[in-house]
This record gives C-alpha cells, sequence and structure tokens, in this order.
C-alpha cells in the first residue's frame, strides 16, 4: 500500500484498504482522513520507502 503525506499536519500514513479504494483522487493525491489530526484533506503521495 502508498503512504501518504497530511497537507495539514505533515504526518505520513498508510490508509486502510476502504479509505484508499474509496478515497477521491487526482494523479499524486487523494481525499483522505489524517489519523493524527482528524482532518479530511487533500494527501500527497509519499515515493519511496520511509524507514
Amino acid at each position: 500500500m502508498n503512504t501518504y503525506q497530511c497537507a495539514r499536519c505533515g504526518e505520513k500514513f498508510v490508509p486502510s484498504f476502504r479509505q484508499y479504494l474509496w478515497g477521491e483522487h487526482l494523479w499524486t493525491k487523494r481525499c483522505l482522513r489524517c489519523p493524527h489530526c482528524g482532518q479530511r484533506c487533500w494527501c500527497r503521495k509519499v515515493m519511496g520507502r520511509e524507514d
């Protein structure tokens, strides 16, 4: 699964499969609810692996 970064708080997270599947999306952004701040916003897909 892909990692996304919240546009509001900057937290990186992996969305649930359901959130990923049903979220509105553009080429590199997806409208998701951040588990850290709880806000729904356009989150940017993070390229590469995070260690």
